[in-house]
């Protein structure tokens, strides 16, 4: 019965790190393919909010960010994203990368760089859990039998 949990294990596992990696994976191809659509320029963060967030039990917190960058169209624009790096501060340059016709669609490639790698690293560690936990299973069947 243990050997059937041990295989059932490696199974969620090995389910979970694919899709995990498929996400990952994904979202580095989606950035690749408007690389070469988007504008690319430089914003420098304008203010930086912490508000506090009450849930039900919880206190979230959520930092926005308001950053400026200047398009060659329609000269200097801003824009409000919430900021997931805790170590951002006010007059840090971030990259931006902005559609060409409609500037205010923008995309922080550092930031969405972070999760996707995120989520390519856990996936990769749930496969690699599923493969150890396929293999004790194994020899846990021979050692038995």
């Amino acid at each position: 019965m243990n050997i059937i949990r041990s295989q059932i294990i490696a199974l969620l596992l090995l389910i979970s790190g694919v899709v995990l990696l498929g996400g990952g994976v994904w979202g580095f191809y989606s950035l690749y393919a408007i690389s070469h659509r988007y504008e690319h320029t430089t914003g420098i963060i304008r203010t930086l909010q912490t508000k506090k967030i009450y849930r039900y039990r919880k206190i979230r917190y959520k930092k926005e960010m308001q950053i400026a960058y200047s398009t060659d169209k329609y000269g200097d624009l801003f824009a409000t994203r919430i900021s997931y790096w805790p170590l951002r501060s006010v007059g840090d340059k971030v990259s931006v990368w902005y559609h060409p016709h409609r500037p205010h669609e923008i995309r922080l490639p550092e930031s969405e760089c972070m999760l996707w790698g995120l989520l390519v690293a856990s996936g990769f560690i749930c496969m690699c859990g599923s493969v150890v936990f396929w293999k004790t299973s194994k020899t846990a069947d021979k050692s038995e039998g």
